[in-house]
């Protein structure tokens, strides 16, 4: 939780000035409301270029995806995954689906480095099981020239 709140404060200091005003220069999909949804987009992408599906299971965070309150992000159906709702999705999918978890952004040598997994996840009886093997760090860039974060890459990474 801690490194969640650390990571809010600097994106924030990012993306304000000190009237705590998004600057009218920065787009709004820069700020960190929507850098999640632009990381979920751009990995998706990513993805469905490798023959993925269309569907995006993403639990709920409510640090992150609080702000998310759409059924799709562009061409992507997103369904949020929460406790209440969780085993209905399971049961919908036959109980096997891809779980996929996006954890808070980080800033690394001056890019911002948003970690999305997803899992093979599966629910037996009332168990679930969360299984990882790869996962992905999309990363931006801050171009000077439009004032905005760029996307620079999709690393891939497994165990």
């Amino acid at each position: 939780m801690k490194i969640f709140v650390v990571a809010y404060f600097v994106l924030m200091t990012l993306f304000t000035r000190s009237s705590g005003q998004i600057p009218r220069d920065v787009p709004i999909r820069d700020t960190t409301i929507s850098i999640y949804t632009r990381a979920i987009l751009d990995l998706s992408n990513y993805r469905n270029a490798k023959g993925n599906n269309a569907t995006i299971y993403l639990e709920a965070d409510y640090g992150i995806t609080a702000d998310l309150h759409r059924d799709k992000i562009d061409k992507y159906n997103v369904v949020l995954i929460t406790w209440e709702n969780q085993k209905e999705i399971y049961i919908r999918n036959n109980n096997h689906l891809t779980h996929t978890k996006i954890f808070p952004a980080e800033i690394k040598k001056g890019n911002i480095v948003i970690t999305i997994t997803p899992y093979a996840g599966a629910r037996k009886g009332k168990h679930y099981t969360l299984s990882v093997g790869d996962g992905y760090n999309v990363i931006y860039e801050f171009n000077c020239e439009t004032k905005r974060y760029d996307l620079l890459r999709v690393e891939e990474w497994g165990i």
